[in-house]
């Protein structure tokens, strides 16, 4: 399905339809290539998704499993934590987010401090 699809992209916008039609399609793509494995096509895919559309949060998911399968962890944690503070962003203010998260931050760096290394964990 990736293949048909991928062969069909080049001539979507001849194909005509509204924006949620090629929106579908591209999210179809996305999927068939995560099903095939098909993982840095996928990859791109997202890319491209999160810097059109960066408070789909669908995007940053999928991206983040995709760097989580290619053995990129820390990326993938990065595409999370991302997504999160652009949606706190949206709905509060920044100043009070960016507080909020180095907090948070401080946390986790306090927390990690007290864990043991074990090697079957990215903490």
């Amino acid at each position: 399905a990736a293949d048909i699809l991928t062969n069909i992209m080049p001539a979507l916008d001849r194909l005509g339809g509204g924006i949620i039609k090629r929106d579908t399609f591209k999210h179809t793509l996305v999927e068939a290539c995560l099903r095939s494995n098909r993982l840095t096509q996928a990859r791109l895919l997202l890319c491209e998704r999160t810097s059109i559309a960066p408070n789909e949060a669908q995007s940053w998911r999928r991206l983040a499993s995709v760097f989580g399968r290619t053995g990129h962890q820390q990326l993938a944690e990065a595409a999370h934590y991302k997504m999160f503070i652009k949606l706190a962003k949206r709905y509060s203010n920044e100043e009070k987010v960016m507080k909020r998260w180095k907090e948070y931050l401080d946390f986790e760096e306090g927390m990690l401090k007290t864990l043991k290394v074990r090697g079957d964990r990215m903490h």
